[in-house]
């Protein structure tokens, strides 16, 4: 098989959990160690773990995480732990949204 095909078949079915989240930009300090102390190490632990990548505006009150699974099913599974984070007031990050993307190809 071709390298192309072969790049093409193993990312058919993977999955990306998109994770948008409010973030105190006064407080980017905070929500940097968030995600690399506990987001990070949550998401390495998870069945099928590929990659991951977190980010936020610089000056802004938005961040996002992206982490990408073998499979859909996987990442379903693994959007269950930032869904069930509840809202709390005067933290410094929280969860908005949480959906989980076919990915479709990558680079």
């Amino acid at each position: 098989m071709d390298p192309v095909s072969e790049t093409t078949q193993s990312t058919e079915r993977r999955g990306t959990m998109v994770v948008l989240m409010t973030v105190d930009p006064s407080r980017s300090d905070d929500v940097d160690r968030h995600f690399r102390d506990d987001v990070r190490p949550w998401a390495q632990r998870q069945p099928g773990f590929v990659h991951a990548q977190w980010i936020r505006l610089a000056d802004g009150d938005r961040g996002m995480g992206m982490v990408t699974f073998e499979t859909q099913d996987q990442a379903h599974e693994a959007a269950k732990g930032p869904r069930m984070a509840p809202h709390v007031d005067g933290r410094a990050w929280n969860t908005d949204s949480v959906d989980v993307y076919a990915v479709v190809t990558q680079a």
